[in-house]
């Protein structure tokens, strides 16, 4: 399985989202257009001064939170200053030989999940990733696709995980983002946050009386959030099943043989988009 690489970031101060002059202290959590550099270790260098910063020294960094501090005495952010960011490798949940493609990171923006820096919340979403990512990947792409993927180290995989152009069959150039893009967007994400949001939802059953009214309210609340996620999953799923079907190789031949007209209609079929009436 390919690693997933986060390529290295600049941020500047009076420009990048929220990050104002003054401050010794900013959070990267996706809130309000700001980067999140939540689930990363980060190795920041200040372009227009110091160089490589050092950790505990010049600064503290919580990895759950995204909470990064200033620690030299009268050091703030000042306007124009430049810091390049650099991610290092994220920890995946594993199970057995299977490296999972997505993490906690990827819960962000209109997917969002609350409490993240907490270690059970974490262990119970990583819970739901090993679960679900792999039955989300063996239903959109079939079973013998889905092997291939797991075992083979080739560029029609990496193309199939991070994205590729290719010609659709009038000729004209379009383009497959990937089964993760921009870094932590993924439509398995977005698979995986719907059964989470459903097994949310199936606990505020039994409520009591005067508890009725909001869990209500939730329960709108986590279906209008499951039916967005599940129709971005959906979109993203019909982007794949053109690119899997369409691309071919140099000479002609099709670059996913294994994506069979049957799997096609399977996997069309599983990922229509739904309604509030889940139809």
């Amino acid at each position: 399985m390919p690693q997933i690489v986060r390529n290295d970031e600049q941020i500047k101060v009076g420009t990048t989202p929220g990050l104002i002059t003054g401050s010794s202290s900013f959070t990267f959590d996706g809130q309000f257009g700001k980067p999140d550099y939540r689930g990363y270790e980060i190795v920041p260098t200040e372009l227009s001064g110091r160089g490589l910063m050092a950790l505990d020294v010049d600064y503290s960094w919580n990895q759950a939170t995204g909470f990064f501090n200033l620690l030299q005495v009268g050091d703030l952010f000042n306007i124009d200053k430049i810091y390049n960011i650099h991610f290092q490798s994220i920890n995946q949940p594993q199970i057995a030989d299977y490296s999972a493609i997505i993490n906690v990171s990827f819960f962000v923006r209109d997917i969002t999940l609350p409490n993240t820096g907490k270690p059970e919340v974490i262990e119970r979403i990583n819970s739901f990733i090993i679960k679900y990512e792999q039955e989300c990947l063996k239903k959109i792409l079939g079973y013998e696709l889905y092997k291939a993927f797991l075992i083979e180290s080739s560029d029609r995989m990496s193309e199939l995980l991070f994205g590729a152009e290719y010609n659709d069959s009038n000729g004209e150039l379009q383009e497959w983002q990937g089964l993760v893009h921009d870094t932590n967007i993924s439509l398995i994400a977005n698979y995986i946050y719907y059964f989470i949001q459903n097994s949310s939802a199936t606990q505020t059953t039994g409520v009591g009386e005067a508890a009725i009214k909001k869990a209500a309210a939730e329960s709108i609340s986590n279906m209008n959030k499951m039916i967005d996620a599940w129709n971005f999953f959906s979109h993203e799923v019909n982007d794949m099943t053109s690119f899997l079907w369409i691309k071919k190789d140099t000479d002609e031949s099709r670059t996913y043989p294994e994506f069979t007209s049957q799997q096609y209609s399977r996997t069309k079929n599983f990922s229509r988009t739904i309604n509030s009436f889940n139809i």
